[in-house]
Order: C-alpha cells, then sequence, then structure tokens
C-alpha cells in the first residue's frame, strides 16, 4: 500500500510538472518520424520531423494545450486585484439560497460564510 501511494504522489508531481505534454509531443514525433521514414531516408525523415515546419494534428494539439497550460500558470502568478473591494471593518456575511429540500434540509444560519479581504493577523506569541 505504501507503494502505491508512493507511486500516486510520484505520478501527480510529475503530471504537475507537465510530463502529460512532453508524452504526447514524444508520441506525435513518433508517428510522424514512422509515416515520413516509410517514404524517405531515416536522416531526412528525422530532420523533417523535428524541423517544426510541417505540423501533424497530434502536434497541433500539443502545441494549443501547452500554450493553455502556460496562460493558465501566468494568469495564477499575475498580480491581479483581489475579487473582494472590501476593508476588514466591511466584513460581510453571505448567505447562499438554502437548496436543500426535504428532510433534513439545514437551516440559513448553518450555511453562513465569512469573507474577509485582508489576512487575519499573525498569532501573538506569550
Amino acid at each position: 500500500m505504501t507503494q502505491l501511494g508512493a507511486l500516486v504522489c510520484f505520478l501527480t508531481i510529475l503530471m504537475a510538472n507537465g510530463i502529460h505534454t512532453a508524452a504526447i509531443q514524444t508520441y506525435a514525433w513518433g508517428k510522424m518520424f514512422d509515416a515520413y521514414n516509410k517514404a524517405m531516408p531515416t536522416l531526412q525523415a528525422i530532420e523533417l520531423t523535428f524541423s517544426g515546419e510541417e505540423l501533424c494534428g497530434i502536434c497541433e494539439f500539443s502545441k494549443e494545450f501547452r500554450d493553455c497550460m502556460n496562460e493558465s500558470v501566468a494568469l495564477s502568478l499575475s498580480d491581479s486585484k483581489p475579487l473582494l473591494h472590501q476593508n476588514a471593518s466591511e466584513a460581510r456575511v453571505q448567505t447562499p439560497p438554502n437548496t436543500f429540500s426535504g428532510y433534513g434540509a439545514l437551516s440559513e444560519k448553518q450555511h453562513q460564510e465569512i469573507i474577509l479581504e485582508t489576512d487575519p493577523p499573525p498569532p501573538r506569541f506569550a
């Protein structure tokens, strides 16, 4: 069970670092090389595969996927304005509508969520 957990953690780290996009691109290059190698000499097939002049459908998908991931990372790392524009003294309580029905329905008091714009102060040391 410990080995399975370690394997899942390892695969998660690889996925977070974009190994799946590298795998997709490697597969695309393999398919392109195979197709080109059937019609021309090996050195010419390798040159055409890695030249980037002609992209197959898988290469285009891989490029779009990488661009989307890079855009997502850039957006998450950008300095953007906070979603809430409030002072800490203007904290408000949001009560979502009660969507539960029938037995076991929760009252609105159990759904309250307090939203603050600023972080709480650091803990005091004794």
